[in-house]
């Protein structure tokens, strides 16, 4: 939860930051000490969506939090095993012409099997709900 508040300080702090003062006329002087003082719409608008924004990554952020727990290892480890299989094949058996081609349809395969992998997990978790 503390990096998810500390980015939204962060925004917070960026979006409510008052710009350096330029070199401008008279006139528009004048308008600037007319307005300090008040708070308008924008300043209490920022702050609001300051605030949205912090509960809004407080919840991502946990729920990042446990699917990367539980999804991230494995998939680790499935990559690790699958890429060195496809590594060794390649570069012992594969003639040099082809082994850009035999690396991209490898790629290919590995791109569909997670697509697969995190669309079955969408679904799954839409039919608990």
């Amino acid at each position: 939860m503390a990096p998810a508040l500390s980015a939204a300080f962060f925004a917070f702090t960026v979006l409510t930051r008052t710009p350096p003062p330029a070199q401008s006329s008279e006139a528009f002087d004048r308008f600037d000490l007319e307005k300090r003082g008040r708070i308008g719409y924008h300043e209490l608008n920022v702050r609001a969506l300051g605030f949205a924004l912090s509960v809004w990554w407080a919840a991502k952020w946990s729920a990042l939090r446990r699917k990367l727990a539980a999804e991230l290892l494995p998939t680790l480890v499935r990559g690790n095993a699958y890429w060195t299989v496809v590594q060794t094949v390649n570069f012992r058996f594969v003639p040099p012409q082809c082994m850009v081609l035999f690396g991209n349809l490898a790629s290919c395969v590995w791109t569909t099997y997670l697509c697969i992998v995190a669309n079955r997990a969408a679904g799954d978790s839409s039919r608990n709900s």
